[in-house]
């Protein structure tokens, strides 16, 4: 799976729309992937109602962004 976001994040590089190096993309593809994984058992065991919760969604998105922009 990390190596199918590196090749995304590789492909939005090659086209100026982010800005990372092909070093850098397997390192920001393993915080996705991470950080998504992590939502996902957090939203298993603390039941789904936070999918309802937009404080809840808001923060993952920034989240996410961060390791985007970074």
């Amino acid at each position: 799976m990390v190596i199918s976001i590196e090749k995304l994040l590789d492909n939005v590089g090659n086209n100026s729309m982010l800005k990372s190096s092909h070093d850098e993309s397997r390192e920001i593809a393993k915080a996705l992937l991470t950080l998504s994984d992590g939502v996902a058992f957090h939203l298993l065991i603390n039941n789904s109602n936070n999918l309802k919760n937009k404080k809840f969604l808001s923060l993952i998105k920034s989240m996410m962004l961060a390791v985007l922009k970074r």
